[in-house]
């Protein structure tokens, strides 16, 4: 079964995106911030990380590097509302990683993760 960590300081967000993926038979685990995630992931590696880019503590820029520098075969997805952070996000981090806009379109999100799993 694939694992996939959402990673989102907004509880609602977080928990729409945990049920979605558990309802289509993902693994889910779930961190607030970039620290937490990386903590986590310590713990229990997942085979990808949904990450939010503007968190407090740790953002999803920096939680992707060290995540990426834990096991660089984990994979990636960026989520934000704003474009412009998704495009600044892609080319500041040098790693294998997609970025999706926050509102979810689900079909699109099981697929990306059956696809990188």
């Amino acid at each position: 079964m694939t694992s996939v960590m959402i990673v989102d300081d907004n509880d609602a967000f977080r928990e729409e995106c945990a049920n979605l993926l558990r309802d289509n038979g993902f693994e889910v685990s779930q961190a607030v911030n970039g620290q937490d995630a990386v903590h986590r992931f310590r713990m229990d590696a997942t085979d990808a990380v949904i990450l939010d880019l503007d968190m407090p503590v740790w953002d999803g820029i920096r939680a992707a590097q060290v995540l990426s520098t834990l096991d660089p075969r984990v994979r990636v997805i960026f989520m934000s509302g704003d474009p412009v952070k998704l495009k600044s996000a892609a080319e500041q981090v040098g790693l294998s990683l997609i970025c999706l806009p926050k509102t979810i379109d689900p079909n699109k999100l099981i697929s990306l993760i059956k696809v990188l799993s």
